[in-house]
């Protein structure tokens, strides 16, 4: 490596301490040894020229010759045959040989020292530009692989939510959204509301959690600020924002039957930091689908099951209306929602005037079944507390009276 210094003060300093520390060897020891002034002069030449170059090693050499000079004017000696002394001229010649050999190789060693440096910082830099090359492209392997596997992940979810709701059974398309939805965001209380046919109120069909946040049935005025977002006509998932009052959901989204809004699905209790925009569009395309494939299942339904209702009204035929009870028992086994059911005596009524009635008293959701041999209606209220069942079945019955007491 080459000695660096870049004060001159300090390389001249160098130089001619040297020089000064030749001359008082020389003072004291040059007659008892002999060649002395030659080793000491040539070494100092030499360390100088190498160490700083020719230009400073010229201090040492110019000390030497002077030096020698005054030793032989100072020792009475004559200048002229000084100089014409071939000895001398000799060691002079040598001295300036080493001046200038030493000089230049130390010249010719940093230009090459200089070139080798540079070479290496060159390839320094194109290390570095190929490391971050390659970091930039490992970046980018390493975000394609992401992506792909996030498009994986997202199309085996995208196959699941299909494969789980592709029925033609209302009822398991609804269990089985709450099962993925429940599984997707682990919300604390998931509820799926029907939009009245008067459009002033949406009353819960599914309810996971009682005790949540969410009632189970509001009046279309007073629903939470994020449910009347979707209300009014969003067509896409909400999230809760800072401009949403305290009992909006976390989330919520609508789901159109034959082209209308009739559910709007609300989540409540879910991690709105962790979900991200794969999150969102499930959740989006979870909701269209559902509502495509409950468009269908409703039209196969009718189709299919027209005779399981009494003609011309909305009441079951007793085997129909216990399948939908066994619906609401297996609804109330996975996510724990109540419901009530019971019977009512009819007093003698025909079919249509039950039909007229219960359209009044029940809602849109909930169902009926007349045992026609025993004169008994059967009602199913899904979301209900069993705790309301005997103010729901008296007030029901109340009105089977007055209905008879009108008539006769």
């Amino acid at each position: 490596m080459i000695y660096k210094q870049s004060n001159i003060i300090l390389k001249l300093a160098e130089s001619f301490g040297l020089s000064f520390a030749n001359l008082f060897f020389l003072h004291f020891f040059s007659e008892n040894i002999p060649m002395l002034s030659e080793v000491l002069w040539s070494a100092a030449i030499v360390l100088i020229s190498l160490r700083y170059g020719i230009y400073f090693g010229i201090v040492p050499f110019c000390s030497a010759v002077f030096s020698s000079i005054a030793f032989e004017i100072g020792n009475g000696g004559d200048l002229y045959l000084y100089l014409t002394d071939l000895s001398n001229m000799l060691v002079i010649s040598l001295f300036f040989f080493l001046l200038l050999f030493t000089g230049l190789s130390r010249n010719s060693q940093q230009e090459r020292y200089f070139d080798i440096t540079n070479g290496y910082e060159e390839i320094l830099e194109e290390k570095k530009i190929l490391e971050e090359t390659l970091d930039e492209a490992l970046n980018i392997n390493e975000t394609y692989r992401k992506r792909f596997l996030e498009s994986e992940d997202q199309y085996a979810d995208m196959y699941e939510m299909i494969t789980a709701l592709n029925s033609t059974d209302s009822d398991t398309i609804f269990n089985e959204m709450v099962r993925i939805v429940n599984q997707r965001f682990t919300s604390r209380q998931l509820c799926l509301y029907l939009i009245s046919s008067q459009g002033d109120s949406i009353r819960s069909k599914i309810n996971t959690n009682q005790e949540g946040r969410l009632k189970s049935d509001y009046w279309l005025d007073e629903v939470p600020s994020l449910i009347g977002k979707v209300i009014k006509g969003q067509e896409h998932v909400m999230f809760r924002s800072r401009e949403d009052d305290e009992a909006s959901p976390a989330a919520a989204g609508p789901v159109f039957v034959y082209g209308e809004m009739r559910y709007i699905l609300a989540l409540d209790g879910i991690d709105l930091n962790a979900c991200t925009s794969q999150h969102i569009q499930w959740l989006d395309w979870c909701l269209k689908w559902m509502g495509s494939r409950l468009s269908f299942a409703y039209t196969y339904e009718r189709e299919k099951n027209e005779h399981q209702r009494y003609p011309g009204t909305g009441i079951y035929q007793l085997a129909s209306f216990f399948k939908r009870f066994n619906a609401e028992l297996e609804r109330a086994e996975k996510i724990g929602q109540p419901f009530v059911i019971f019977e009512l005596k009819t007093d003698r009524l025909m079919i249509s005037e039950i039909d007229l009635l219960m359209k009044k008293q029940l809602r849109e959701l909930d169902s009926a079944g007349w045992d026609e041999e025993a004169g008994i209606l059967y009602v199913l209220l899904p979301g209900v507390d069993p705790a309301n069942e005997p103010a729901v079945r008296e007030r029901l019955q109340n009105a089977i009276r007055k209905e008879v007491a009108s008539i006769t």
